[in-house]
């Protein structure tokens, strides 16, 4: 009997999912095939980065991290891959001054504070207005 109640309970919040959609839109789905990109960046990518881990004062062991960044255009990409060099020191010093700083008891990876070294490491290398962002794909 608990099944049949569920079960019930599903049909009724699934219908009223799609009343609800057919009531307050046209019907349609979009179309994500013709969106023209307007607001949506372009994505540069880089050369994988290993970073040591230091645990206590003394090597524990590499993070790789895979980078891509995000600039506004085509026109920006081609820049920023023309000065991929310069970025990547920046992006290595960055990475080494944070291995630093880290807090002794700090096991785990701060994505975010990463993140936001490289963005700010970008930026002062392209200036400003070029970096949307840096995406950090994997972290291992």
């Amino acid at each position: 009997m608990k099944w049949v109640i569920i079960i019930v309970v599903l049909v009724v919040v699934a219908g009223g999912g799609v009343f609800a959609w057919m009531y307050f839109s046209d019907g349609n789905l979009p179309d994500f095939a013709s969106d023209d990109g307007a607001g949506a960046g372009v994505f540069v990518e880089m050369e994988p980065l290993t970073v040591p881990f230091v645990r206590d004062g003394k090597f524990a062991h590499y993070v790789v991290l895979t980078v891509s960044l995000e600039v506004k255009s085509q026109g920006y990409a081609t820049r920023c891959r023309e000065q991929i060099p310069r970025i990547r020191d920046a992006f290595v010093s960055a990475l080494h001054g944070l291995a630093e700083r880290r807090a002794a008891d700090q096991t785990m990876i701060n994505i975010g504070r990463i993140k936001a070294s490289l963005v700010a490491s970008a930026r002062k290398v392209m200036g400003s207005g070029v970096i949307q962002d840096v995406l950090v794909q994997l972290a291992h």
